[in-house]
């Protein structure tokens, strides 16, 4: 529980623009993608904390948005035991 509290601290403190910046992105801006196009969506989705993807998915603007290899957050989680997750997202990306 206490990695859970701690990057759901992390995301809320720099999706606000108190931390300049996390993994190379830009702080405060949610829908920046890496070199490889993974939004930190699709980082946090993959690690499978749900309760911070919640978090993220009421600030960004797509949650359908793709990577390189083509996948959406809810295509990563997709068959990596992280079934409850997988549900909620496919939940979220019909809407």
């Amino acid at each position: 529980m206490f990695l859970d509290n701690h990057s759901a601290c992390c995301i809320l403190l720099w999706t606000t623009g108190c931390v300049p910046s996390v993994a190379g992105l830009g702080g405060g801006e949610v829908d920046t993608v890496d070199k490889r196009k993974d939004s930190l969506l699709h980082d946090v989705a993959w690690w499978g904390h749900l309760s911070v993807v919640k978090l993220l998915v009421e600030r960004v603007e797509d949650v359908r948005l793709k990577n390189n290899n083509g996948q959406t957050v809810s295509d990563m989680v997709r068959g990596e035991e992280r079934e409850d997750l997988e549900k909620w997202l496919d939940l979220v990306s019909c809407g």
